[in-house]
């Protein structure tokens, strides 16, 4: 597609049993003027083949991203065309009017950033999350009091993030929060967000989520946090 409104990035590393599902979800969106970008970590499992099935209606890459998945999605945002970026992780899934409720508030409310809410699936529970809200300081209130934004029910606006040059940070000490890391910094840069109180994804927690080692995702958090409250902000 030459001009899309919307690229919608996938990162993956072997999801063989998860992608099919988050493609499928993209192709049935009601707005079809979108493209799917997806990034491989060369998967060792039989991605590949799920992903030939599809040659002609996504865009196929691959990449050594060292277990960094910044890599991954910087890379999409790069060769993305979209006006609008959206970020699907691999083993996540939308439902059919996601596109068309965010290019009706895009339309409706010119914002930067555009969230809406989502169901959590796991082994032994479903839960209905609602993000945001938007707040004023919104950069001091991410900062004090977590992340209240979800990368899969996420969209921005690829000529804002380019002019700031926002990208994900691909440094090793934040991973699991290299997503935390470029939300706070759109807020840095007074990005206008705009939360959907509608459930318009399945966000699929199990044991294989980097961020269900605790331990692991804790430490990246407080290595996030010192560098914002002793490089970045200013209040």
């Amino acid at each position: 597609m030459k001009n899309p409104f919307f690229s919608v990035v996938i990162p993956s590393f072997n999801h063989s049993n998860f992608i099919e599902k988050a493609i499928n979800s993209v192709l049935k969106q009601t707005f079809k003027n979108n493209e799917i970008i997806v990034i491989d970590n060369y998967s060792t499992d039989n991605t590949k083949d799920i992903l030939d099935k599809y040659k002609n209606r996504i865009i196929y890459k691959k990449i050594h991203n060292q277990g960094i998945i910044a890599k991954s999605r910087n890379l999409g945002i790069k060769v993305s065309k979209g006006k609008w970026i959206c970020f699907l992780d691999s083993d996540d899934e939308w439902f059919p009017t996601k596109l068309n409720n965010i290019y009706a508030e895009i339309k409706q409310n010119k914002p930067h950033v555009i969230c809406n809410n989502e169901i959590i699936i796991s082994d032994v529970s479903k839960r209905y999350w609602r993000y945001g809200p938007y707040k004023n300081f919104f950069y001091k209130d991410l900062l004090i009091n977590g992340n209240c934004i979800s990368t899969s029910g996420s969209c921005v606006e690829k000529n804002f993030i380019s002019q700031k040059k926002i990208f994900f940070s691909e440094k090793k000490k934040f991973v699991t929060v290299e997503d935390y890391d470029f939300f706070l910094n759109l807020a840095f840069f007074n990005a206008k967000f705009i939360f959907i109180d509608k459930f318009l994804g399945k966000h699929n927690f199990h044991s294989h989520n980097n961020s269900a080692n605790y331990k692991f995702h804790r430490n990246s958090l407080i290595n996030l946090v010192k560098y914002h409250i002793y490089n970045i902000q200013n209040f």
